[in-house]
C-alpha cells in the first residue's frame, strides 16, 4: 500500500451548496495554494478500505481570526460520505514526526456531505462554518474525514487508488498558512481523529491545494445543511487541456 501523487486530468466544475452562500465579503486575510497547483496532481488513495481523513495544518492569522470558509480540490469516481471538521492540532505541523495531531473538540463539525463522481477532473469542495473563532498565532487543521460519526460512513466510501485531493507535491508557497497535508488512517473509528497521534511516518508532503478565508468579525453566514455534489452528467464539467499522466509512491505508514 503507498501513498501516492498522481497526475490527472484537469477539470473545472460547479458545485451546489443547499443552505449556505458564497464566501463572506468580510475576508481580509486569505490563505490559498490553487494558484501554485498545477490543477493536476492529487495525494491517494483516499477512502475506504484506504486513508479515512485528509487535512491541512495551519497557523492562525495574527489579526484575522474568525474562519469563514475552506475549500479542498477533490478527484475520484466514487461517492463518499464526508464531514469537514476543525481542531486545533499539536506537534509537528508537517507530520512525519510523531507524535502530531489534531487535539481537543472539535471546533467545527459540517453536517454529513456526499461527494459524487468528479470525472476525470476535480471538484472545489467549499465549507462555510459561519464563523469559527480561533486563537491567533495558534496551530490548526481544517479536514475532511469519512469516519464517521457513523461507522457505515466508512463502510459505504469505498474507492479506488485514483480517489484523493488535489495537492503541491513536497511544495509549499507563501500564503498556505504555514502548514501542510497531514493524514491519518483511522479506518471507522471516527473516536479518536482527535487523540493527538497521528502516526504519519512519511515525511513532509507539501500542502494541498486549498483555500481560506478569514475575518476579523463574524460574518452572518449559516453552516450549509448538505453540500451536494453531483454526477459529471449534471454538473456539466468543462474539460480543459489533458495533461500526461504520472506517478510517484512513497511507503504508507
Amino acid at each position: 500500500m503507498a501513498r501516492k501523487v498522481t497526475s490527472a486530468l484537469a477539470a473545472t466544475a460547479m458545485v451546489t451548496m443547499v443552505g449556505s452562500m458564497s464566501a463572506p465579503a468580510l475576508a481580509t486575510t486569505i490563505y490559498d495554494t490553487m494558484p501554485a497547483w498545477d490543477g493536476s496532481s492529487f495525494a491517494a488513495p483516499f477512502g475506504n478500505p484506504d486513508t479515512a481523513t485528509y487535512g491541512q495544518t495551519f497557523v492562525a492569522p495574527s489579526t484575522d481570526t474568525i474562519l469563514q470558509d475552506f475549500t479542498f480540490q477533490l478527484h475520484g469516481a466514487a461517492t463518499i460520505q464526508l464531514q469537514a471538521q476543525i481542531y486545533a492540532w499539536t506537534g509537528n505541523l508537517l507530520g512525519g514526526n510523531p507524535t502530531q495531531g489534531a487535539t481537543g473538540a472539535a471546533l467545527f463539525t459540517s453536517a454529513p456531505i456526499t461527494v459524487g463522481n468528479t470525472g476525470q477532473g476535480f471538484l472545489p469542495v467549499t465549507i462555510t462554518t459561519g464563523g469559527t473563532p480561533l486563537t491567533a498565532g495558534a496551530d490548526y487543521i481544517a479536514l475532511y474525514t469519512i469516519s464517521g460519526p457513523d461507522p457505515t460512513d466508512f463502510t459505504n466510501s469505498t474507492v479506488n487508488q485514483g480517489d484523493g485531493f488535489g495537492i503541491l507535491p513536497g511544495q509549499h508557497v507563501a500564503g498556505d498558512g504555514g502548514g501542510g497535508f497531514n493524514f491519518f488512517n483511522n479506518g471507522n473509528d471516527f473516536s479518536i481523529i482527535n487523540n493527538g497521534n497521528w502516526p504519519a511516518a512519511l515525511p513532509d508532503q507539501g500542502d494541498l491545494a486549498w483555500t481560506a478565508h478569514f475575518t476579523s468579525g463574524v460574518a452572518v453566514v449559516p453552516e450549509p445543511r448538505t453540500l451536494a455534489l453531483l454526477g459529471t452528467g449534471l454538473l456539466g464539467l468543462a474539460m480543459t487541456r489533458r495533461r500526461k499522466l504520472g506517478r510517484t509512491s512513497s511507503p504508507l505508514a
